[in-house]
């Protein structure tokens, strides 16, 4: 990707975040997941960059390290990929490093994608829903539509109308709408015609269910799995936790990924640099190892319990 291919994407992903509060939102929820201890450098400067680029580069500028965005160019290793590393700055400096001589990169995940397009899948799902559940409103109002004979009568309809919802108690002068309004027996009243029906408010729960669900996607996806209270019967303790399991696969990639640029920035600037989850995912690293420690318990409980059997037997023998 070159500069102008980078300045392209740059245009197009920030319309898009600045488009919608919903991709505000998640994008700022993701830039959160990780804490790095690179002196000189702030945590949202490096997942902003990364996050939405899927790469982003680190080299010295005056001396001073400085994360950067960019795109690997230059001759091609046997895999593909540039050795060097195209990059710009905020306020418009460029330059191009050799990737582990004077410049390290980190990508964002394994396949060096960006956060963007996933972003984009969800909050394009979450605002299909929005746009349900604001018919469904509309729909499911009490609104019945009055049927005069001339703009005279529809004139005197929406006064009368108007002053009902104001509360103002009004007299009628009009004998032909007198005659519409009444309501003796012998006259049939105004027609009515009823485009809305109040009882589409039960498909509302529907639409709700939906929008709960894309979260629940969302949090399945980025280590936060949300825990249902209507839980389905045939789901069992095991397929709970499987998901709880899956659900930690793309944020510990994400982090294997930013940890070893960590490495690379020590060799090759020879810092101290760290990353870790924030406080809200740092669950994710440990599941799997909480998961093993509770197996390995279990299965050498299982291993005692049968030798305790084989001993019992052979007493009795």
């Amino acid at each position: 990707m070159g500069k102008k291919q980078v300045y392209e994407h740059n245009v197009i992903y920030d319309n898009f975040l600045s488009g919608t509060v919903k991709a505000q939102f998640l994008f700022n929820a993701i830039n959160s997941m990780f804490i790095y201890d690179i002196e000189g450098i702030e945590n949202v400067e490096i997942e902003k960059r990364t996050n939405k680029y899927g790469i982003s580069g680190f080299v010295r500028i005056d001396g001073e390290l400085t994360v950067v965005e960019g795109s690997r160019c230059g001759d091609l290793d046997r895999y593909g990929y540039g050795k060097s590393f195209s990059w710009v700055t905020g306020d418009g400096l460029s330059g191009e490093s050799v990737i582990g001589k004077d410049c390290v990169i980190m990508y964002n995940n394994d396949m060096h994608f960006s956060e963007i397009p996933l972003i984009k899948y969800f909050v394009e799902k979450l605002n299909e829903a929005d746009i349900t559940e604001n018919s469904t409103l509309v729909l499911a109002r009490l609104m019945p539509l009055f049927v005069v004979k001339d703009s005279n009568g529809k004139h005197r309809v929406d006064e009368i109308l108007e002053n009902l919802k104001n509360g103002e108690l009004k007299s009628i002068v009009s004998d032909d709408i007198l005659e519409d309004l009444r309501t003796n027996g012998k006259s049939k009243g105004l027609d009515v015609v009823n485009i809305t029906d109040i009882n589409n408010i039960d498909k509302l729960q529907y639409v709700v269910k939906f929008y709960d669900d894309i979260i629940k996607r969302m949090g399945l996806v980025y280590g936060l799995p949300l825990n249902t209270t209507a839980k389905m019967a045939q789901l069992t303790t095991k397929e709970t936790e499987g998901w709880e399991a899956l659900s930690q696969v793309y944020p510990l990639n994400k982090l294997y990924c930013r940890r070893r640029a960590m490495k690379d920035l020590e060799k090759v600037f020879g810092i101290k640099a760290s990353v870790r989850f924030s406080e809200v995912w740092e669950h994710c690293e440990n599941v799997m190892l909480n998961t093993n420690v509770e197996t390995d318990k279990v299965e050498e409980n299982e291993t005692v319990n049968n030798e305790v059997e084989e001993v019992k037997e052979e007493g009795e023998v």
